[in-house]
């Protein structure tokens, strides 16, 4: 990952958590008659995609970022080549 993607990545990660405050925001208001299970599984998703873009940024400072190692290196297979087009033991991280 280049110093760029790490940015890009950071970025990535500001978006994410504001648009998670948004949707606790709406979450913790009183429901009423809303039905607001589209913005559970906004949410669901939105944190999924937070934590894989920490686990990656964690990988390419050589941490790890859950503590459990074999959930964490499985996120780190599945998504480092796709988002870096680079092989997971490539380390071009700065």
């Amino acid at each position: 990952m280049t110093q760029k993607t790490v940015i890009e990545r950071m970025n990535e990660l500001f978006f994410l958590e504001k648009e998670i405050r948004e949707v606790k925001s709406v979450l913790r208001s009183p429901w009423g008659d809303k039905r607001l299970w589209r913005e559970q599984h906004r949410l669901e998703k939105l944190k999924r995609e937070a934590t894989i873009a920490y686990v990656l940024i964690a990988h390419c400072r050589g941490k790890q970022h859950l503590q459990d190692k074999e959930k964490n290196a499985q996120i780190v297979d599945t998504y480092w080549v796709e988002r870096t087009s680079k092989p997971v033991t490539e380390t071009a991280c700065v």
